[in-house]
């Protein structure tokens, strides 16, 4: 019985010479900034009850909010939606931000509150994220700064039947009447098995359309083909045409901005030695007029045959040996020629070609094919 005593108190001996204290975060008046976020997305615009989420949010910062916390403390307004911006009024918030990141929102302003004195947030939104969530490294960051967040919900705080357009990824750049892959991820609640169309359009005109079978709440994804039409900028709007029960139909569109270039794409051919394919490659692709081929030919040894060059001195030397002269080609095909015929440096510039460039390569085996 004493020992246990014994032990007991050199516990508490112990922890006591670790100085336990209860750490209480009291904000200064004066001297702490409050951060006002509000989620200035486009489902703000939804009306309840005869009024819209954004209207009544702004109604609470002009009709006391503001005003109260500015009686004590210094205030910042700030949008949220695909980020984070500063604002003067809360007449500047239209509810017009094509999405709501709020963890990143979040995360940015606990970047400004290691340089600044911001000792609380007060976050507007009606809880919509479009991408996914907070994330627990914004969490870990909001923790370690002991920078509280208080919410203030508006609506629900997702729709009981809704379709959502959540991303579109396209290439920034494309050739004239190229393929464009266009790939669409999208999300619904309350319409599990229904079909809904997928548009693309471009100047009103619909370029490729497919029926999608909505299921589960998780993302779906679906890939669709169009032509990239003539060189210039081509904005394309991509939806999800609404459906009879939708409430929000602002969350079915994008748009995505592609640069059609006013160019061929530029090919290299290499080819090991004379052969039927040669030629039948050579025709085929010459028909296409968004292409340019350039070609190499090894009819000897220590000899090459070039077709399709643009000046006299391309290429004289073989396939390219600096970065410079294969990073012209937008592609490369190589066809019957062994691998002991390009140095490490060529192949080297090869992997760069597909890694660094983004190029294409097709290998077109023969009897010496990278053998």
């Amino acid at each position: 019985m004493l020992g246990a005593v014994q032990w007991s108190v050199l516990g508490l001996l112990i922890f006591l010479a670790w100085k336990p204290g209860l750490y209480v975060s009291t904000l200064k008046p004066g001297q702490n900034i409050i951060a006002v976020l509000v989620d200035d997305s486009q489902s703000m615009a939804i009306e309840d009850a005869g009024s819209r989420r954004i209207d009544r949010a702004r109604a609470l910062l002009e009709n006391g909010l503001l005003g109260a916390l500015a009686a004590n403390y210094q205030t910042r307004l700030y949008r949220v939606g695909t980020g984070l911006e500063p604002v003067d009024r809360p007449a500047e918030l239209q509810a017009q931000q094509p999405a709501t990141r709020l963890s990143d929102a979040l995360k940015a302003i606990a970047q400004e509150a290691s340089r600044l004195p911001i000792g609380a947030v007060v976050l507007l939104s009606d809880g919509a994220d479009t991408a996914g969530g907070v994330d627990r490294e914004t969490l870990s960051m909001l923790r370690s700064l002991r920078l509280p967040v208080h919410t203030v919900g508006f609506g629900d705080d997702r729709f009981r039947q809704d379709v959502e357009l959540m991303e579109v990824e396209v290439p920034a750049r494309a050739l004239p009447h190229s393929k464009l892959p266009v790939r669409v991820g999208f999300r619904q609640h309350g319409f599990d098995g229904q079909t809904a169309r997928l548009v693309i359009r471009a100047g009103g005109q619909i370029l490729a359309s497919e029926s999608v079978r909505l299921a589960g709440t998780e993302q779906q994804f679906r890939t669709l083909v169009v032509d990239a039409g003539p060189a210039g900028p081509r904005q394309l709007e991509v939806s999800l045409e609404p459906l009879g029960a939708e409430r929000n139909a602002r969350n079915n569109a994008l748009v995505r901005l592609v640069q059609v270039e006013d160019r061929k794409a530029r090919l290299l051919y290499m080819e090991g030695e004379p052969r039927w394919e040669y030629k039948f490659i050579r025709r085929a692709l010459e028909e296409d007029a968004g292409l340019e081929l350039v070609s190499i030919v090894r009819t000897t040894q220590n000899k090459i045959y070039r077709q399709g060059i643009s000046q006299p001195d391309e290429l004289k030397e073989g396939f390219p040996q600096r970065v410079q002269e294969l990073f012209e080609f937008d592609g490369l095909i190589l066809g019957s020629i062994e691998a002991s015929y390009f140095t490490a440096g060529q192949i080297e510039l090869i992997r760069e070609l597909v890694d660094r460039r983004g190029g294409g390569l097709l290998f077109l085996a023969g009897r010496a094919g990278l053998g």
